[in-house]
């Protein structure tokens, strides 16, 4: 009858065929795709053309009611608003705030008067440890558009930069902002989150120990790895343990704030106790935009470890919110 009975999914309505199926249920994902790669159309309107196919789809082949349908994107819409959209309006504003304040100058010269004079060096520590510490506390897309931003400050070219900042984000991104992924993971499965964040967190380590090597072996191959080997172990071993011991005894939301933590503190520490051989190479030429930066009369009364402060202030406030359940 026409009582309001349940909405049964069907599993293969295009012509009982579950490629064809498949093939046309990936259509919405093709749709943003191809607006957004191919037809370089910006974000808004490539995902505004993947609901509008999606909606087609679902009522028109999936025999989906019109009300359900729209009720689905209404949520969707909504757990995008909150929390995603949140997470990131406030990390853009923190890093907007850190930029005005000249905050993110002080840092961007603590990284140039601390550091060895090395690309490799400041690879690791900026695009790995702290790269990984912003996926931790701010996720999606903060990240890469900040850890780049300083990357290019520091004379990297930009696409480069944003070539290895993705890389890097391999390692935290399953956990992403405060385990999200996980969260999110667990919804959709039913399963236990707990336990889901504790198998990724006897999986993913073993990626995290391998990374840096891999980037930096694209980045200068085995030469640029010969010289610094020492320290993306320290790096990526330091992220990889805490990773695990986070993720099976700690709690999932926490891993990657405290395993880039972990692998920011050794690799400072470790880079002031060990000297990396100069390699003329790899040496950091900082290019004429970033000397026009340094040029400018920044608030130069900061103090470098000023630079840090927005990153530790924003680490303890998502340890305490969290953990503590403040």
């Amino acid at each position: 009858g026409k009582g309001r009975g349940m909405f049964h999914q069907l599993i293969t309505p295009v012509g009982n065929n579950l490629a064809l199926s498949f093939l046309t249920a990936a259509l919405p994902i093709v749709v943003v795709l191809v607006l957004l790669g191919v037809m370089r159309r910006p974000a808004w309107q490539a995902s505004i053309a993947g609901v509008a196919v999606a909606l087609l789809l679902a009522v028109a082949v999936w025999k989906m009611p019109v009300n359900l349908a729209l009720n689905s994107i209404a949520a969707g819409a909504t757990f995008a608003a909150w929390p995603v959209m949140w997470i990131v309006v406030n990390a853009l504003l923190l890093y907007n705030i850190a930029v005005v304040s000249g905050r993110f100058d002080a840092f961007r010269t603590w990284m140039v008067d601390n550091l060895p004079k090395d690309r490799r060096v400041v690879l690791v520590v900026v695009g790995f440890s702290f790269g990984c510490l912003l996926e931790g506390v701010a996720g999606f897309g903060t990240p890469i558009a900040i850890t780049t931003a300083l990357l290019v400050a520091l004379g990297f070219k930009a696409m480069d930069a944003i070539v290895f900042t993705l890389m890097f984000n391999t390692a935290p991104v399953a956990f992403g902002a405060l385990g999200a992924p996980v969260t999110t993971l667990a919804a959709v499965t039913q399963l236990n989150d707990v336990a889901l964040g504790a198998m990724i967190g006897r999986q993913l380590p073993l990626i995290a120990v391998i990374l840096p090597f891999y980037v930096i072996i694209v980045f200068g191959g085995m030469r640029a790895v010969r010289g610094v080997w020492p320290l993306l172990l320290v790096a990526g071993g330091s992220f990889a343990s805490v990773q695990f011991l986070s993720a099976n005894y700690i709690g999932y939301a926490l891993t990657d704030v405290l395993s880039s933590l972990a692998s920011l503190g050794a690799a400072l520490l470790f880079v002031k106790m060990w000297k990396v051989a100069p390699d003329p190479a790899f040496a950091l030429r900082l290019t004429s935009d970033a000397e026009e930066v340094q040029a400018q009369p920044a608030h130069s009364a900061l103090s470098g470890w000023q630079g840090w402060l927005p990153w530790i202030v924003l680490s303890v406030v998502v340890i305490v919110w969290v953990h503590f359940k403040v």
